[in-house]
């Protein structure tokens, strides 16, 4: 069955879970859709000017207004965080849930590295990704600066809770926070970094901003043991920011060779990115574009 619409149902860039939508919003935009975007609570109209009752992708990543959204047996639901009650009757769901490594995943069929699947409860279980594509990824990579003509080390702030800032606000003065507001912004000042901190409060989840970093050529500090593995414990770990010192970020830099960051990026271009996470929806629902 062909595609022919995605509505990706929630805020877009810079409010809570926003990187999921805008990660999905920039895979889907390199495909060939009759329509494409992020409806809010800014844009709900569209869900009526617009006829979505045939082929319309919806990947739902809140709980707001789902009882806007048109039900049909023609259309295909994706929930991340989402009134479930409301999609319960329809027979095109698939419940996406992010990959922790304390789940028990006993009963689910293994798909790829942190991918699972039960086809019983309509469930995926995947890790969140980078928000560039590979293609994006691999153009990137033409205009990356090297590590020694970078001068910037950045916290990239946008919503840390106060467990998360209580260890970035011990961090030393090797590193500037820094508050988001575009995504031009935050890859202008990812390429002019020599390393970004991306400590998350979610220590068992792969962090998707992470992934995003590393794919702008950045190398990472993180306090999340999941996401270390996932990169074959090649990124730089604390616990908390009090164990990093100047120092020990100099000295991980130093180690820290041109090879190891295209390892690393390469592990998110096979893996990590939207598109990946798009190729495991669509075949479960047997759907094309």
């Amino acid at each position: 069955m062909l595609l022919d619409n995605v509505v990706i149902f929630g805020e877009k860039l810079y409010h809570p879970n926003s990187y999921v939508n805008f990660g999905f919003y920039n895979a889907f935009s390199e495909k060939d859709l009759l329509f494409i975007d992020i409806i809010n609570r800014k844009n709900l109209d569209i869900l009526e000017d617009e006829i979505f009752d045939d082929n319309t992708l919806f990947i739902i990543n809140s709980t707001e207004n789902n009882d806007l959204i048109p039900l049909s047996d023609g259309n295909y639901y994706v929930l991340i965080n989402a009134d479930k009650e409301i999609f319960k009757n329809e027979k095109n769901i698939l419940n996406y849930i992010e990959y922790d490594s304390d789940m028990d995943l006993t009963n689910y069929k293994k798909l790829d590295d942190y991918v699972y699947i039960n086809n019983s409860t309509k469930t995926v279980v995947m890790p969140f990704a980078s928000m560039l594509t590979p293609s994006q990824i691999l153009e990137n990579i033409k205009t990356f600066k090297s590590l020694e003509e970078r001068t910037g080390n950045y916290v990239l702030t946008r919503s840390y809770d106060k467990s998360t800032l209580q260890h970035i606000n011990k961090l030393p003065s090797f590193f500037h926070k820094k508050r988001i507001i575009t995504i031009d912004k935050e890859v202008e000042l990812l390429g002019n970094s020599k390393i970004s901190c991306c400590f998350t409060g979610d220590i068992n989840k792969i962090n998707e901003k992470t992934l995003s970093h590393i794919a702008m050529g950045v190398p990472c500090l993180t306090n999340s043991i999941t996401t270390n593995q996932c990169f074959n414990n090649k990124l730089m770990f604390a616990t908390t920011g009090t164990e990093v010192t100047n120092d020990d970020i100099k000295s991980y830099l130093q180690s820290y060779k041109k090879h190891d960051m295209f390892s690393l990026i390469e592990i998110i271009i096979n893996k990590h990115t939207y598109c990946n996470r798009i190729s495991v929806i669509l075949n479960y629902f047997g759907l094309s574009l």
